[in-house]
């Protein structure tokens, strides 16, 4: 682990003196859209992996059933920057209820630059949804970069499973990024 800190600690002898410099960076947000059964069982999960996790749902009562200390927002998936501002340090992760939900929330993160975007789902769900895209005047490159199926390929089965196996992929993404190798 110390490996990880050699690239962002310096320090410098300044006039006999050592004087210790770490570069400050701004962490990104987990941004979850949906509130659903994987949902419930990441944002605690990658919480305690020190990401900052937002979810957003439209369903209020969904949103309510999440552990103190994790951050919720209800708000139409239509309408996005209404509720949250994202930037480039941050993430998106996409499992919202259904086809309908992913595809809207996909149209705007997709119009945006950040550092990783990600859909849960089948690849024939993806295929539909791609060409939706496409017809919708998203740029190919932002949707060739999308993360889908989302998570590393574990054979995972069950929620927490499957958020196991996304919080890999998170863990991932962030190391690669830090060492400048993100693709």
């Amino acid at each position: 682990q110390a490996e990880d800190w050699t690239d962002r600690l310096y320090s410098f002898d300044y006039n006999g003196d050592m004087i210790y410099v770490e570069p400050l960076t701004r962490k990104g947000t987990v941004y979850i859209f949906g509130a659903g059964h994987v949902s419930k069982e990441l944002a605690p999960l990658i919480k305690h992996l020190d990401f900052d996790v937002v979810v957003y749902e439209q369903r209020k009562e969904l949103a309510e059933k999440f552990p103190e200390g994790i951050k919720t927002v209800v708000g139409d998936f239509n309408d996005i920057d209404s509720h949250i501002t994202m930037t480039k340090d941050d993430y998106a992760v996409i499992m919202t209820s259904g086809h309908i939900g992913d595809y809207d929330v996909l149209e705007q993160v997709l119009r945006k630059d950040l550092s990783y975007t990600g859909v849960i789902g089948s690849r024939t769900k993806v295929a539909i949804t791609r060409q939706k895209l496409i017809a919708a005047g998203v740029e190919e490159e932002k949707i060739n970069r999308l993360h889908t199926p989302i998570g590393l390929a574990i054979k995972a089965v069950t929620p927490a499973e499957i958020a196991v196996s996304v919080a890999a992929e998170l863990i991932l993404h962030r190391a690669e990024s830090r060492k400048g190798e993100s693709k």
